[in-house]
């Protein structure tokens, strides 16, 4: 069995995947014999608890070897006892609804013990040599156990397992006891697990119906590297699986560093890939023997097309979920267990960024890679059919954004102060307006789908797009002074961002004195020194308007970012010749001064 990648704390999640199974089984043969089926608050429920002995597991789905009858018959359920000693016998198939197919799972228990007990309906076994079974009885302290669960009107199955030493019930259940809760989610038919007294149930309220999919919240108990914690589930259900985000108040990641992390792959019961970070995938993923990893070559690629068929089955229910909620958010805030405080534009801003987790690198594991893949698709298939996305902006400029207004990315953590400066600028807005904005992980989200839109471009946020907001001539009126100069304060300091300011400045264009727009370089400033000197006397054309230093704080953040001001010879020449008498003083202090230079 560990060849097949089997573990001992691998035992009760594969005997609760057979008692799923045995359960879906059974109330499929009440369904073709068209009697009621059995509710699943009897029917839907799976035990484990110590006995003196060691251990005992139970369920009440179909007993071993019962065929059924009449119009439930199958005959293949007679090799029931045979197929559970043979390596590799099984007679499931996914189309029956059930889950096994590699005929492993009973026999793991024999990693546990070597004689595993098991009364099932009229069957009284046990184990011997891992393959011989021979009739026996459970020992007092398992029958007694088990008469505490007897329930009318169904037969149950009992597998006891004598454990040499108590402490080997321990480590054999703790992995289950850590992951139990989620377990409760997945399973099909069972959904009442109690573990040593302690009960463990998923019974959510069902928000919203859709295309076949419906979306569902409920409260189960999650490991952390604190202890196990109570959180809710949203989950996105269809008939090919399930998707499952966890929520307190908004979307949050799972623990990565509890003893036992949830892992972000499920076929019913966990695998043991990689741990899940915000998102947990159900499905009838192919997976190696015992659970241990996803396989690839043509079986990664059948995965990552049920994935993506996954994502389109239940994208229908979550934008009718985004819709609803985005249009009536005082109730439906209440109803996904946050407050009105926290916006319907947050929260689903939330549940992507935690959807989407890291950027993946290229040598990912199967799981993220699948993860990544299924998450484009359904970000995809939501946006084509509600047309918008929560754009990652903070506080006030959090809303939701039409995906074709979309036109500026902003990396909101770094620029995070220049953001209300930017807003109160004008000129800016009328160029970007607020509702062209998102965060540059929205706009990445958009461009990475796994059917990208071409005609979508969303330009990143730089100084550039600060120049834009001047025309296409770059023109910096003195009006537009103070907002330039606040957004220049508040925007990242540091060697490369000050040059950065003096290439974008260097191509502005002032207005002179004249009423003329010239490059900043071709114009003198208000400045001391022999500028001041020169400024009596040359053309107006040449000169700043006096409009820019009537805001003189806000003029020398920008002029301290400005290129030296650069005149040809001839020109200085003309101008000292024209100058009128009265000024001619001046022009000869002038040329004392800098004839030698």
């Amino acid at each position: 069995m560990t060849r097949y990648q089997y573990e001992r704390s691998s035992i009760p999640f594969e005997i609760l995947q057979n008692a799923d199974d045995a359960v879906v089984e059974y109330q499929d043969m009440l369904r073709a014999e068209h009697r009621p089926l059995m509710p699943q608050a009897d029917i839907g429920h799976f035990v484990i608890a110590d006995t003196d002995q060691g251990l005992m597991l139970m369920h009440w789905g179909r007993p071993i070897n019962y065929t059924g009858k009449h119009q439930s018959y199958r005959a293949e359920f007679a090799k029931d006892l045979e197929r559970m000693l043979m390596l590799g016998a099984s007679a499931k198939e996914s189309e029956d609804g059930v889950t096994g197919k590699f005929g492993l799972g009973f026999k793991s228990v024999l990693l546990a013990t070597d004689r595993p007990i098991v009364a099932s309906g009229d069957l009284h076994f046990e184990i011997v040599a891992g393959c011989l079974p021979q009739r026996a009885e459970l020992s007092p302290s398992g029958k007694s156990r088990a008469a505490l669960y007897k329930r009318a009107n169904l037969r149950s199955t009992v597998i006891e397992l004598p454990l040499a030493e108590k402490a080997s019930s321990a480590a054999l259940m703790h992995r289950f006891v850590s992951l139990v809760g989620v377990c409760s989610v997945f399973t099909r038919q069972v959904k009442h697990i109690e573990v040593n007294g302690e009960p463990h149930s998923w019974t959510p309220d069902r928000l919203l119906e859709a295309s076949a999919a419906w979306c569902e919240l409920g409260q189960i108990q999650v490991p952390t590297k604190r202890g196990q914690v109570p959180t809710r589930l949203l989950t996105l259900r269809c008939n090919l699986g399930a998707v499952a985000v966890r929520l307190d108040g908004k979307a949050i990641q799972f623990d990565r560093e509890a003893d036992y992390p949830v892992p972000a792959i499920w076929v019913t019961e966990p695998t043991r890939g990689t741990a899940a970070s915000g998102v947990l995938l159900n499905a009838d993923f192919e997976i190696d023997t015992g659970r241990g990893s996803l396989p690839q070559g043509t079986a990664s690629k059948r995965n990552h097309d049920l994935a993506r068929k996954l994502a389109k089955s239940v994208a229908p229910v979550m934008g009718e979920l985004i819709e609803k909620s985005s249009n009536d958010w005082l109730t439906w805030s209440s109803r996904l267990a946050t407050t009105p405080q926290c916006s319907a534009a947050d929260f689903w801003y939330a549940a992507w960024s935690v959807m989407f987790g890291e950027a993946i690198s290229e040598d990912a594991s199967q799981d993220v890679q699948l993860t990544s893949a299924l998450i484009k698709e359904l970000f995809g298939q939501v946006l084509d059919r509600t047309g918008v996305v929560p754009n990652g902006m903070p506080g006030s400029l959090s809303a939701f954004a039409a995906q074709t207004q979309l036109r500026l990315s902003i990396n909101c953590s770094r620029l995070h102060s220049v953001l209300p400066a930017l807003a109160a600028w004008p000129s800016f807005v009328s160029v970007y307006p607020l509702s062209a904005w998102c965060g540059e992980d929205v706009a990445a989200w958009i461009q990475g789908r796994s059917t990208p839109d071409e005609d979508c471009s969303i330009e990143e946020l730089d100084r550039s797009s600060l120049m834009n907001a001047l025309g296409p001539d770059r023109r910096l009126g003195a009006e537009q002074i103070s907002d330039l100069a606040s957004i220049i304060i508040a925007w990242p300091k540091g060697p490369t961002e000050e040059q950065g300011w003096r290439n974008e400045l260097a191509t502005i264009q002032l207005k002179s004195r004249s009423g003329a727009w010239r490059p900043a370089g071709h114009i003198f400033f208000d400045a001391p020194g022999e500028g001041n000197l020169l400024a009596q006397f040359a053309p107006e054309e040449v000169l700043l308007d006096e409009a820019y230093s009537a805001q003189q704080g806000a003029w020398q953040v920008i002029c301290q970012y400005l290129s030296a001001r650069v005149f040809q010879a001839q020109d200085l020449a003309r101008w000292c010749l024209a100058a009128e008498e009265e000024r001619r003083h001046l022009v000869v202090k002038w040329l004392s001064t800098n004839l030698d230079a």
